[in-house]
């Protein structure tokens, strides 16, 4: 069989589990906002992170310049059942292997005031990203063996303070995605071992973002984040290890080491738009409640095409159907004392992929619910850490996927179980 092409993981020294953010989406941007679920993430504005989650808050910052560094360590546990693979005659596929791997997400930002209107600052971190292994042998590993995908985005923006109750904000981004999956080569019809099929592909892609933060009162601040669609065309290479049995008619030896001949691959990637709308208001002086609702719009995931570069000659396709989704969010702060602050949050993240036919084991995805606790503490005047926890209860997922546009065509079926563990530290400085 010809593999797929998949893309989009994290780069910044980072790899990820696709368990813990709807489609391949991360929204592990900022560990401050991470311990209230990132309830509020688009009106809180408390530190120099704003720059991702609404450039409008970065007028809100206090004077000086403002950075922050974090990084989010992700312990998936996952476990495959197996329940009816077959290949395309119908012959059971057999094994659940699925690895587990700790991935480390790290983020930084950084502002700067021009004058006591105008604010810049520049985000760099890692919008999307999935990674999923699993044994060579398993039951879908004509489906994928491997799904590695790294991105990196770079975020500079300006605010724009219009008076003590409007805030505006915008900001360009120029995003990088790389990609190498695998999967296995059936060559059973020709009495052959299995062999190996390796993709490669990158490109640069750019994008802007905007935003509001408006105050109706001394205690209440609404933000308003809009991010753009990424349009990316991955180029690469598709390579094939793999080894003919001995005897076999040479015109069969031909047919076989031209199909599976090296060549140049891509394919078009869209990422969603999305909007968040966040309220943050404080109850008294001890107590602040948050929420936030984000709607990402996957339908513009509608298929998955890789073509030969060279003559535009499909190599595989994907109908995936994805669905526009929302992600809900609520959060409290409670201000213990003047040095330490208190953080919690719930939030149900909905998946975009319909069903368990257009679920594949690189993306095998569910809803999720976020249980998140964190803190801030004041070292001194100038700089503070935030630490987070969260922990993702995933929805059990069936998948029942079969190859489209290739030969032979298999299935996989069986059942995911996952939940995710998530914690992170970051630094917060101004001067």
């Amino acid at each position: 069989m010809q593999p797929k092409f998949l893309w989009l993981s994290i780069m910044l020294a980072a790899s990820s589990a696709n368990v813990y953010a709807a489609g391949f989406g991360l929204i592990d941007n900022s560990v401050a906002n991470m311990g209230n679920a990132y309830a509020g993430a688009a009106a809180s504005a408390e530190d120099a992170s704003t720059v991702w989650f609404n450039p409008a808050g970065m007028a809100e910052l206090d004077d000086g310049t403002h950075v922050s560094a974090g990084v989010h360590i992700v312990k998936p546990t996952a476990e495959f059942t197996n329940n009816g693979s077959i290949k395309s005659d119908s012959t059971p596929l057999t094994g659940n292997g699925i690895s587990e791997k700790t991935a480390y997400i790290p983020n930084a930002y950084a502002v700067k005031p021009i004058n006591d209107k105008v604010k810049v600052g520049l985000g760099v971190n890692a919008p999307y990203g999935l990674e999923t292994n699993y044994d060579a042998n398993w039951a879908g590993r004509y489906n994928a063996i491997k799904s590695a995908m790294k991105s990196v985005n770079v975020n500079p923006s300006l605010s724009y303070k219009v008076n003590d109750k409007v805030a505006l904000g915008a900001g360009l981004n120029a995003q990088y995605i790389d990609a190498e999956l695998t999967s296995a080569v059936d060559l059973s019809a020709v009495g052959g071992a299995d062999g190996k099929a390796t993709i490669k592909g990158d490109d640069w892609s750019y994008g802007y973002n905007v935003g509001a933060l408006l105050k109706p009162s001394a205690k209440t601040k609404v933000g308003v984040s809009y991010r753009s669609k990424m349009d990316h065309t991955l180029k690469g290479s598709a390579t094939y290890d793999y080894t003919l049995p001995v005897g076999l008619p040479p015109p069969v030896v031909t047919l076989l080491n031209a199909r599976l001949a090296d060549k140049n691959a891509q394919a078009a990637a869209n990422l969603p738009a999305s909007l968040s709308v966040s309220v943050a208001h404080k109850v008294n002086d001890k107590v602040e409640v948050l929420g936030d609702i984000t709607r990402t719009n996957w339908s513009s995931f509608q298929e998955l095409k890789v073509v030969n570069s060279a003559d535009g000659s499909p190599i595989a396709l994907t109908t995936e159907d994805w669905k526009d989704v929302n992600r809900y969010s609520l959060g409290m702060n409670y201000k213990y004392n003047d040095r330490l602050k208190l953080r919690t949050g719930v939030a149900l993240d909905k998946e975009p992929i319909p069903n368990a036919n257009r679920r594949t084991p690189r993306i095998p995805g569910n809803d999720r619910k976020w249980v998140s606790v964190g803190a801030n503490y004041k070292l001194n005047k100038g700089m503070s850490v935030d630490v987070g926890y969260s922990h993702l209860f995933v929805k059990n997922t069936d998948i029942n996927n079969t190859d489209e546009g290739v030969a032979p065509a298999h299935t996989v079926k069986g059942t995911y179980k996952a939940d995710v563990d998530i914690v992170g530290a970051q630094l917060n400085w101004r001067f």
